[in-house]
């Protein structure tokens, strides 16, 4: 690895964070689903978004059933 290159678990956490401090409550819902509909488990997800919890099970079961 080059001496300017991050690693990947930085990098994605950077990301997390970002996302965490720069997104809307909406963004955030329609991101996590994103996540999960890409096939991320829902557990995973939740843990990056912890706030959008509730909403995304509601969201992921109403549109498995």
């Amino acid at each position: 690895m080059g001496s300017n290159q991050i690693p990947k678990a930085s990098a994605e956490a950077r990301l997390v964070e970002f996302l965490r401090e720069n997104l809307s409550y909406a963004e955030k819902l329609e991101e996590a689903y994103l996540h999960v509909k890409a096939g991320e488990r829902i557990e995973d997800v939740i843990k990056i978004f912890p706030e959008c919890a509730e909403d995304l099970r509601r969201k992921t079961q109403s549109l498995a059933s």
